[in-house]
Order: structure tokens, then sequence, then C-alpha cells
């Protein structure tokens, strides 16, 4: 790629910006001697922040900010008040379950396959908690 400088003079041109640690932005290589510029004067004049108020978004400390509305983006779980959603303050939220009968032992737990191809069914909700699977042994025809 060929490009035509229009002053043909590689001294001139610009190459690289640096910020130091008391914030002083530097251009190297410069035109005219004055390369620097003190940014410090630009720290700790933002007062603006964030504000939440009901599903309105919003920025303080300037009147010209326009709100968002993030009502589109809420979800409202509605239910028999068996799910509990817990907020800590934190931001952590802790989601719990109420069990409908409030009875552990007729929930479905383990399953377990033994040598004789029997598949069982511990604690269930009802006597029949097994079923023999040895019938179905060699049955699949696919190669």
């Amino acid at each position: 790629m060929d490009y035509a400088d229009g002053d043909k003079d590689d001294t001139n041109e610009l190459s690289d910006l640096s910020l130091d640690g008391s914030n002083v932005l530097t251009l190297s290589n410069p035109a005219t001697g004055g390369n620097s510029v003190d940014l410090s004067g630009l720290l700790g004049t933002d007062s603006q922040d964030l504000s939440l108020s009901g599903d309105e978004l919003s920025l303080t400390g300037d009147p010209t900010a326009t709100p968002i509305d993030l009502g589109a983006y809420t979800e409202t779980v509605t239910g028999a008040n068996d799910i509990t959603v817990t907020d800590d303050g934190s931001g952590n939220y802790t989601v719990d379950y109420a069990d409908g009968d409030k009875d552990d032992t007729n929930e479905l737990s383990d399953l377990s396959l033994d040598g004789s191809n029997v598949l069982t069914l511990s604690n269930p909700a009802t006597g029949g908690n097994s079923v023999d699977l040895s019938g179905l042994l060699g049955t699949d025809s696919r190669a």
C-alpha cells in the first residue's frame, strides 16, 4: 500500500500517548513543544450516580438524563405460596420451595438396578416399587 504523506517528513508524525501516575497525558514525537496536558483536574468531578426506584433506572446529578423503564424486564412468579424468594440485602437470593403435602416419606429418591435386571425405586409412594427388566434383554435388533 502506498500512502502519500503530504510533507514527506517522518519526524513530525504522531506516535504514542502515555499517561503517568500524576495523570499527565503526553504525546511523544509532537510537531510542537506543547506535548503534555494535565488531566488531574478532571478527577472527582463526576457527581452522577444511578438510582433505581421501582422499575425506573435514572441518573442522578444530570437533569437532562432520561429515566429508563425496566418494567419490561421484570418477571412475576405467581403460585400457591409454595415458593419463597428471600434477598439478604447484599444481592444474594435464597429460593425455598415448600413441599405441597409436607410429607417427606412419599418423595421419590433413588433408583437401583441389580444384577438380575430388577429396577427398584427406594422410598416409593406405593408398595409396587420394583420392575423386572430382564425380559427386555436381547430384544434390541440394532447391530
